[in-house]
């Protein structure tokens, strides 16, 4: 079987599983993902319920949430980093719908995270066990 056919076969399914292990390891880890990310971010993150249940990774500093547990990722939930003044920006990723790229700048935790819920794509739910193709 080729490539292309044994990627076509995946069935997503609920990403609960990767998706709470993901969360553990930036929640716990003391080390790279402390260095580069404010953990109090990362606790009103988890925090609220609608963005609890997507799948979290990082990039340089930045926090981001998906869709999808498995690369290529949705990119379609705004993004926040850290803006090293101690507030944050949230930043329109390239996927979402037409806007401004700065939707917050210097906002508080609080904030940021308000942002982001306020900013996800419609109908958006729990992520799923897969890749951004496999979205509907």
């Amino acid at each position: 079987m080729d490539s292309d056919s044994a990627h076509s076969s995946i069935e997503p399914s609920g990403g609960g599983d990767s998706v709470a292990a993901q969360w553990n390891l930036l929640r716990t880890e003391q080390t790279y993902y402390r260095r580069f990310l404010d953990h109090d971010l990362i606790e009103a993150v988890y925090a609220h319920p609608r963005l609890r249940v997507l799948f979290p990774f990082t990039s340089v500093a930045t926090l981001h949430l998906s869709r999808c547990t498995r690369y290529p990722f949705s990119f379609d939930i705004p993004c926040v980093v850290s803006d090293y003044g101690g507030g944050f920006d949230v930043i329109r990723t390239p996927k979402m719908v037409a806007g401004p790229r700065m939707i917050g700048v210097g906002v508080t935790v609080s904030e940021a995270v308000a942002l982001i819920a306020a900013h996800l794509p419609h109908g958006c739910g729990p992520a799923i066990e897969a890749t951004a193709e496999n979205l509907r």
